[in-house]
């Protein structure tokens, strides 16, 4: 890069950025045009909880760019908090997924529900410390309070003092727009507590009235 001069950029941040595809548990699936902002304004979100990001840290990058919260959350977000992604291709066949962490040694991930069985049920990791994972995520399918309460009982057997993230969100609002992001809005059976500058309001579907 010596003696190169990189052309300046100057770009609109409302003008489109990415096409997220939704996966339709609202309605028809369609894309939703998403801009600059919405991408900075989430990741400011996410960063201004208290959850721990720091830089440095290892995060590991596996699902496919395709949805909003893969690109903002899972892409985005790692990459402005200054950490260290690593990015592997989504596994076809997940069972070598406790092999894949055993080598990366993330700081965080965020993972599906599947995932998290194979590490609960995993032979290779039966008494593996984990106490360096900061944060799990956890999205893509709906969790029941039982599927909470074993992924709780793993944590504590792998000397892991991070909690399960779990969040309420969808393609528009680029990412979560409630979220657990401490103890306090950890919860079994909850999605958290709204977001920096969120504002969760209850509407009947009916009258529209709140």
């Amino acid at each position: 890069g010596r003696d190169v001069t990189l052309p300046e950029i100057h770009r609109d941040p409302n003008d489109l950025l990415f096409l997220a595809s939704t996966g339709g548990s609202t309605g028809e699936p369609k894309s939703v045009m998403l801009n600059d902002n919405c991408f900075n304004i989430a990741v400011h979100q996410l960063m201004h909880s208290d959850l721990p990001y720091d830089g440095g840290d290892r995060w590991i990058r596996l699902w496919p760019l395709f949805s909003a919260t893969a690109a903002v959350a899972n892409n985005h977000l790692p990459l402005c908090a200054g950490m260290n992604m690593l990015i592997r291709p989504f596994p076809v066949d997940i069972s070598d997924f406790d092999q894949i962490i055993m080598y990366a040694k993330p700081h965080h991930m965020m993972l599906i529900p599947q995932l998290l069985d194979v590490l609960e049920n995993s032979s290779l990791i039966k008494d593996v410390d984990f106490s360096y994972v900061k944060s799990v995520g956890c999205g893509g399918l709906g969790i029941t309070k039982q599927f909470e309460e074993r992924v709780a009982a793993f944590f504590e057997k792998h000397n892991m003092s991070c909690f399960l993230g779990f969040g309420w969100g969808c393609t528009e609002s680029s990412a979560v727009a409630a979220h657990r992001y401490d103890r306090r809005t950890t919860v079994i059976g909850t999605v958290g507590a709204p977001l920096v500058n969120t504002i969760v309001s209850v509407f009947d579907p009916e009258d529209g009235h709140e």
